[in-house]
């Protein structure tokens, strides 16, 4: 075996192109040393780049950083200007071996050991960097994800070194990061590690996303689906629809409320302890319909159309058996359920007779929030917004006026409204789910390729 310590590039680009048999780098030596030691590669060559100048910096270039190859982990933490600008290829490189590994460690030797496990690429594969390539054609500029080909694989041509890592300029409001699950707490390989690149306007909104995992392939992978996914603003098409869907309904209640204690003390402690039994068994069916969501959104992602709609009738069944069980128990003892919260006799009557029309509700309002989850799990959000829009503000409040003051029913009136309301967004949302489950299903994620599918049977 011949060692080399060339002190420029050309030198062991010479050196390693007209090398006979096989030649190693020797940037770090942490893998290189050790699988030598145990007999899995026998060199013919070693070429040293440590007294190189170029691969012993960290320089500023383009309002980014340029690594070089022999800069060691120990070396590259401490520069405070580069943790700053690129904390997550940072704490991805300190998560290499132990204390006295990253005196040594290199990036370059990370990417080149071509492990599809490496904690370093997927970070720099986030982070946009660029690796500078010296070989017998000169010199060239390569993404960092281009160049591991496979395990111990790699796409440079005989006498090629990677000098130098380029990071570019991080643009404003632009954060990345590194994480990892591993078997173990401390210096174990990676299951999957995922490095993340964002980029925020100043609404907050992603208007960038690099996406890497490594340990999940036979290379480190930029993950194109999942940066569009982010990139696509997804708060504003999805987000934004369900919480005002929410805020219709209980900005509706609140109205109600409002003007519950117009007529009165008592008609305002009737209504809340009416209000407060039908909460609480409303609790279940929003959990089921955060549970519809989730299930028919993993059942369309794996091109599942039976369990989707298995996963929505389901949800829907259970919604309204529960619901069902609240409303009978509300009509059959009210009076006992309104004596759990409070003795004065005034309040009592009028609650006994608030809570069996909350119970007449009951199946409505199960029906109405399962179905608006069912509905999530195929990204459909804008149409069950506008649906409470409808039915909670130009039916059921307009309704509640109408009877609680027009007709002169009161607290009843008010009431009946909320059930009308309530009874409407049911309907609407179920017409739509029954729409939607019969049609074609598309993913919320799109990707390039065909992301639909047609339901079967």
């Amino acid at each position: 075996m011949r060692y080399e310590a060339p002190e420029t590039l050309n030198a062991a680009v010479k050196l390693l192109a007209g090398a006979k048999g096989v030649g190693k780098v020797l940037a770090g030596g942490t893998d290189l040393l050790v699988q030598m030691r145990s007999g899995m590669v026998e060199p013919d060559l070693i070429v040293d780049i440590k007294h190189i100048p170029e691969t012993r910096k960290v320089t500023a270039e383009k309002g980014g950083f340029r690594v070089g190859a022999a800069v060691s982990g120990a070396e590259l933490d401490e520069n405070a200007k580069f943790a700053k600008a690129w904390p997550g290829v940072l704490e991805a490189f300190e998560l290499i071996g132990s204390t006295q590994v990253q005196g040594r460690c290199t990036l370059v030797g990370n990417l080149c050991n071509a492990s599809p496990a490496a904690d370093s690429v997927p970070a720099l594969i986030a982070a946009g960097a660029k690796a500078s390539i010296v070989g017998p054609k000169g010199r060239r500029e390569v993404p960092v994800e281009d160049i591991m080909v496979g395990p111990r694989k790699l796409s440079l041509t005989k006498g090629e070194i990677v000098a130098s890592f380029l990071l570019p300029a991080r643009p404003a409001r632009t954060g990345d990061a590194y994480l990892r699950f591993i078997p173990r707490t401390e210096m174990d390989i990676a299951v999957v590690g995922c490095g993340v690149c964002l980029t925020l306007d100043a609404g907050g909104a992603c208007t960038a996303a690099r996406v890497s995992l490594g340990a999940v392939a036979p290379r480190p992978l930029l993950v194109a689906a999942a940066a569009a996914f982010a990139a696509e603003t997804r708060r504003s098409r999805i987000g934004i629809p369900i919480g005002l869907h929410h805020e219709l309904e209980f900005g509706a209640f609140g109205v109600t409320a409002l003007l519950m204690g117009t007529l009165g003390t008592v008609q305002m402690a009737s209504h809340q302890i009416a209000l407060n039994i039908a909460s609480l068994t409303f609790m279940v069916p929003l959990g089921v319909g955060a549970a519809a969501a989730v299930l028919v959104g993993r059942a369309v992602g794996r091109g599942d159309p039976i369990g989707a709609r298995y996963a929505a009738g389901a949800a829907l069944a259970v919604g309204v058996i529960f619901m069902g069980t609240s409303a009978i128990l509300m009509l059959l003892i009210p009076a006992r359920l309104a004596s759990i919260y409070t003795d004065m006799e005034a309040v009592l009557g009028l609650a006994a007779t608030l809570i069996p029309i909350a119970g007449a509700f009951q199946i409505f309002d199960g029906i109405q929030v399962v179905s608006a989850g069912a509905l999530r799990g195929l990204g459909d959000t804008r149409v069950p917004m506008l649906i409470g829009l409808v039915g909670f503000w130009l039916i059921g409040l307009p309704v509640s006026v109408a009877l609680g003051f027009g007709a002169g029913l009161g607290p009843i009136g008010l009431w009946w409204g909320l059930v009308a309301g309530l009874g409407a967004v049911a309907l609407l949302l179920l017409a739509r789910v029954r729409v939607r489950f019969s049609g074609t299903l598309i993913r919320v994620v799109i990707d390039d390729a065909d992301a639909a599918f047609t339901p079967q049977g």
